[in-house]
């Protein structure tokens, strides 16, 4: 099946690039201000290096673990964007960053900065003067930093008169600020200490602190990492990091702003120094008055902008730019006693710091005081080991899964583990799951080149400001001054935002202190295991916590809409039901109906690896709780406010008509809706009773898809009362016809003409209608499928006493319909299988049915013979195959080509029929009977 190209506007006014926790940042700050925001990310879900994963039931953080920035006091950057947000995040308060293992020593970063500095001294005693001189220096210039709202800035990030207002109410502080500028945390330490010892010490913290080396690191942003861990504390985010980042979404799609997942942009389309927009892998483009760039600024100014439009300076930093470190990532799931007691969930070993302080492994185990992230009795553990730049192959080159890319992936995880049995020597032993991620996996999933989990090496340490030469062009995260970290990368993504709202010409916030904040500090429990059906937002809440997050979405990929499962369910788990919901409905104009009639065993949940575990996830009861709960406008994608791109006709409007209609006014064009009915719905509105589907809930779901500016013209016959030509003259551009099988197949049987023998969509017609049929004692239902099912079960339903279903096909009890036939089995319907049809019987109306026995008979020569058996019944009901009328059939063989069964001839990628201007779709191209096909 080809890729279904997603519904996007041809212009936004703000285009991010990348849904790290910058980008984010940016886009919802944006967003909330009431810019048209557009974030495209490569990867398969918001977060980059502040995301998760899961194998089985442990959950591991990606990278970013330890966050900062949620204090009540300090830099709060994190409390005060999701208090403008007014988004609602769990934390949990640490009393220790992280435990570093430093050659034969060891020390805690205690919260608290007497114990810290006390046991810092009492480790360097010959230093310890000098070490505190430092720690006053940095602490010095940490309150230099909040004063002037951040690290040094680029001279063209901030305005004249920004300065000047600095200026004025921080003199002091402004004058320090300048003065520092340019110096790195390396020149600072090197001005109260001259062993190399603690120099060390101090580089293998800001190498796992920042991710840069300490002579890389500015100052400022060193004051940063090194005091605020003291004074606004560290936490751990309550079920994984991916929660900041899955909020941070929340407060975007709450304020109107939109992200595209699994596409990359290839190019930005710049001309005379200004960007225009974004051409996507694909070639597709779309414009934009700015874009922001929150991905490697190396990768952007070095492949992304077209050549000539940097100045010729700017080119040459850019050149000159190194990638950071990468890491080799190790996720395991282990028994309790596999960890042990008094461990530091984060601890830090630098197994050779006079070597190298740079290169360590971390070890993050959150479950020892977070039960959310794995099972009872085990521990979800993350290993990480720092890579040289460019050390592994990029996943887009040959040696990447090769044999012996595998072979080094084992030596090097082996070798990790072995320098790691120090610490926990019974780690490779006991663990249950270990999944191993390289810089080259990392490189492929986080866009990051070689895998680095910090912005680029910048030379002589003067990181990139958020303007760039190119007018409408910022650049967020942490390839900006900011540098590494969660809170910093989102301090980038606000400042990156001001100066847009400035550009475009929208008010700038004004971030408040406010008396109830919505960051909460609390303890974590044990999270309830689904046990039900999902009946509210508690139980779709817990159930979605049960979804895998499986990278390659098996589920997404049985869907015939390509609905995002993964990523719908991800923002139920944080209660964004009206997110999840137009989530859905980009995919699925009908989405809360598939949810409850949707053969979702044969389809997504069918292909559930959850499954394999216990029991599949409820992704149909998800995807029609979520949109029945956002059932108004919040919950539905938006819509071009004005058709500007000319008329299209669509005849039917059953799923088919409606989705192309939908669609087509999602992309700005005027849509005239035609259908023989009354109603608009379709064969869903004319056939399906309310024992399958509620009547309101139809017709919500199509009132939702019916958006303004779509017109209906109902009662009117295709190829009678309107034809192509009449559709032409009224000045339509293009014609899309989907007026579904209305029809079926008539009975090719003796008796077939008696009273009693009714049209199974009639009869269902009929039973939407209100109408009132008696039903005779004993019923006979002809057919296969959704039409013969439904049919029986409102034949029993009407009063029936005896019906029977007369199948010429074999039922699968366990197969996609096994639901719909337990129902049947509960009615007491009799179904007969591998039945044949021969004879309907009588005097003046129905007596009896002929049909084939069960059991074929030998006739004693080899050949079989077929048994028949007469079934007493004053109703046949038949719903056999489901055709286009005759009359239509007719006309359009005049019209376009048609294939031997009658159906229209479609090009499968453009649905085109082979008369020009016209499409084609729904059952008569092809497409299954299902309302998701």
């Amino acid at each position: 099946m080809a890729e279904i190209e997603p519904i996007l506007k041809d212009r936004y006014e703000v285009i991010v690039i990348g849904a790290g926790i910058g980008g984010l940042s940016a886009g919802a700050v944006l967003a909330r201000q009431g810019a048209d925001v557009l974030v495209i990310e490569q990867s398969n879900q918001p977060g980059g290096c502040c995301s998760s994963l899961r194998v089985g039931d442990f959950t591991f953080d990606i990278a970013a673990s330890v966050l900062n920035g949620f204090g009540r006091v300090g830099f709060h950057v994190m409390r005060t964007l999701f208090d403008f947000l007014g988004q609602q995040v769990e934390i949990i308060r640490r009393d220790s960053a992280y435990t570093l293992h430093f050659g034969e020593s060891h020390l805690e970063f205690h919260t608290d900065r007497h114990a810290f500095t006390a046991e810092l001294g009492a480790l360097f005693p010959q230093q310890a003067g000098s070490v505190l001189s430092y720690m006053k220096d940095l602490d010095h210039l940490y309150h230099t930093v909040l004063d002037m709202s951040g690290p040094p800035r680029p001279a063209g990030d901030e305005t004249r008169l920004e300065k000047l207002g600095l200026l004025s109410r921080h003199p002091s502080s402004f004058l320090r600020n300048s003065r520092l500028r340019k110096t790195s945390a390396g020149q600072l330490l090197a001005r109260r200490v001259d062993d190399p010892s603690v120099t060390a010490f101090f580089a293998a913290d800001a190498a796992y602190s920042a991710g840069y080396d300490i002579d890389e690191l500015p100052a400022a942003h060193a004051a940063l990492f090194f005091i605020d861990r003291h004074v606004g504390g560290t936490y751990h985010a309550i079920g994984s990091a991916q929660q900041i980042a899955d909020k941070l979404e929340k407060g975007l799609n709450e304020s109107g702003g939109r992200i595209l997942y699994r596409r990359a942009v290839d190019e930005l389309l710049v001309q005379g120094g200004r960007v225009l927009g974004v051409r996507l892998s694909g070639g597709r483009t779309i414009a934009a008055d700015m874009v922001v760039s929150a991905i490697s600024v190396r990768e952007l100014m070095n492949r992304m902008i077209p050549t000539g439009e940097l100045k010729p300076q700017t080119a040459e930093w850019a050149r000159a730019l190194e990638p950071a470190r990468g890491a080799l990532g190790i996720y395991m799931g282990v028994p309790e006693a596999a960890v042990p007691e008094g461990f530091n969930p984060n601890t830090v070993l630098v197994t050779d710091p006079e070597k190298d302080p740079s290169d360590f492994i971390s070890v993050v185990i959150p479950s020892l005081f977070d039960p959310n992230l794995s099972p009872e009795g085990y521990h979800s553990l993350t290993v990480h080991a720092t890579c040289a730049p460019g050390s592994w192959p990029r996943h887009d080159e040959a040696e990447y899964q090769s044999a012996g890319y595998t072979a080094r992936r084992k030596s090097e995880v082996a070798s990790v583990l072995a320098r790691l049995s120090v610490l926990l020597p019974e780690l490779e032993e006991s663990a249950l799951v270990k999944q191993v991620v390289t810089p080259s996996t990392f490189g492929k999933i986080l866009g990051r080149e070689g895998g680095a989990f910090a912005g680029p090496r910048v030379p002589g340490g003067s990181p990139a400001g958020s303007v760039t030469d190119v007018k409408g062009l910022l650049l967020a995260g942490d390839s900006t001054f900011f540098g590494r970290g969660v809170a910093e990368a989102a301090a980038s993504g606000i400042h990156c935002a001001l100066v847009a709202l400035g550009q475009l010409g929208f008010r700038r916030p004004r971030f408040h202190n406010v008396k109830e904040s919505f960051v909460l500090e609390t303890v974590p429990m044990r999270p309830e295991i689904s046990r039900g059906s999902v009946v509210d937002s508690i139980s779709a809440v817990l159930e979605s916590h049960r979804c895998l997050r499986c990278p390659d979405a098996p589920c997404m990929a049985s869907c015939p809409c390509e609905v995002d499962v993964p990523n719908f369910i991800r923002r139920i788990a944080v209660a964004d039901f009206a997110g999840a919901a137009r989530l859905v409905r980009e995919a699925n104009v009908l989405g809360e109906v598939c949810g409850l009639v949707c053969p979702v065993a044969a389809l997504c949940e069918g292909s559930c690896r959850r499954g394999s575990m216990d029991t599949a996830l409820k992704i149909g009861q998800l995807e029609a709780f979520t949109c029945g709960y956002a059932r108004g406008s919040e919950g539905l994608p938006r819509f071009h406010k004005q058709p500007s791109k000319g008329r299209v006709a669509v005849v039917g409007s059953g799923p088919a008509g409606l989705a192309c209609a939908r669609d087509l006014r999602l992309m700005g064009y005027g849509v005239e809706l035609f259908d023989e009915g009354v109603e608009p719905g379709g064969l869903p509105y004319r056939a399906m009773t309310e024992l399958r589907l509620n009547k309101q809930i139809l017709m919500r779901e199509v009132e939702g898809a019916l958006a303004p500016g779509t017109g209906f013209r109902g009662n009117l016959s295709f190829g009678d009362d309107i034809n192509l030509e009449s559709l032409w003259r009224m000045g339509f551009s293009a014609i899309f016809i989907a007026p579904g099988l209305q029809d079926i197949e008539r009975l090719g049987v003796e008796g077939a003409d008696l009273p009693g023998v009714i049209d199974a969509l009639s009869f269902l017609d009929a039973a939407r209608k209100r109408v009132k049929r008696e039903m005779t004692s004993s019923v006979a239902v002809v057919g296969d499928g959704n039409v013969a099912y439904d049919s029986a079960v409102l034949a029993s339903h009407l009063g029936a006493g005896h019906v029977y279903l007369i199948s010429h096909s074999d039922i699968d009890e366990e197969g996609p319909d096994r639901d719909r036939i337990a129902t049947m089995r509960e009615r007491g319907i009799e179904i007969l299988t591998k039945r044949a049809l021969l004879a309907i019987s009588g005097e003046g109306r129905v007596e009896a049915i002929e049909v084939t026995h069960d059991a074929d008979v030998s006739d004693g020569s080899g050949k079989k013979k077929e048994e028949p058996r007469i079934v007493a019944v004053g109703t046949v009901i038949f719903a056999g195959k489901r055709v286009l009328s005759q009359d239509l059939k007719e006309y359009l063989a005049g019209q376009m080509k048609l294939d031997a069964g009658g159906t229209v001839i479609v090009d499968p990628l453009t649905m085109a029929t082979s008369r020009e201007g016209v499409f084609a779709g729904g059952e008569i191209a092809g497409a299954s009977s299902t309302v998701v096909a």
